[in-house]
């Protein structure tokens, strides 16, 4: 189950969001202070990320910041900016995000990147929110919303969603790529002492057990 941290200013769509992704699957957690956020990535080890806020207690630029400083956090983010708000080159290479969305959150949208990000099928993940909608009113209210807002052709893709995700989310923008990754990993094993470092794993136990075992006397 692929775990995912909210961070929204707004309480009512904080519980909303969460709550729908959870019906359709996914673990998630929300906060509505952006302070709480390295104590969440400790505890919560989210695969995704979701920012949404312009106050004092979240804005998805400040969090997008954090989580680029944050060398620890290896996760997916997904940053919700004003459609009107543009971002400098300058401005952009300071954040962590994967891809963006515009406010307010389209649910549908929200659903197929988050799908995306985590290799999921995206069409499987808009039927789960499609059939939560008959037993949630306010999870239905939120799809005709986001239904009546898209335009033709975008609700002609509906049963067709490769080209719409296409077009939502740009994978090119991924901080972090995985055949770069393991390419780069290999590279620097060819160095590595393994036997010396072997060693210094037995070393490290021992001295553990030293610090630890109780005095029998």
């Amino acid at each position: 189950m692929k775990k995912v941290l909210l961070v929204y200013d707004d309480y009512n769509q904080l519980t909303l969001t969460e709550t729908y992704l959870k019906k359709i699957g996914f673990d998630t957690v929300g906060i509505s202070n952006e302070s709480k956020i390295n104590d969440q990535l400790l505890s919560f080890n989210p695969d995704i990320v979701i920012a949404n806020g312009q106050t004092k207690q979240v804005t998805s630029q400040s969090v997008g910041q954090k989580l680029k400083e944050n060398h620890k956090f290896h996760g997916k983010v997904i940053l919700v900016l004003p459609k009107d708000l543009k971002l400098s080159p300058a401005e952009m290479i300071k954040l962590k995000m994967d891809t963006t969305l515009s406010m307010p959150v389209d649910p549908v949208k929200l659903v197929m990147a988050v799908s995306k990000l985590c290799d999921l099928d995206a069409n499987v993940m808009v039927e789960k929110l499609k059939k939560a909608q008959f037993g949630d009113p306010k999870i239905a209210e939120l799809m005709r919303a986001s239904f009546s807002s898209m335009t033709a052709p975008e609700k002609s893709q509906i049963g067709k969603y490769d080209r719409f995700i296409d077009k939502t989310i740009d994978t090119k923008s991924t901080t972090l790529q995985r055949t770069k990754v393991k390419d780069k990993l290999a590279d620097m094993k060819k160095d590595w002492n393994f036997k010396y470092l072997q060693q210094v794993d037995d070393l490290k136990r021992q001295f553990a057990n030293a610090l630890f075992k109780k005095d029998k006397r």
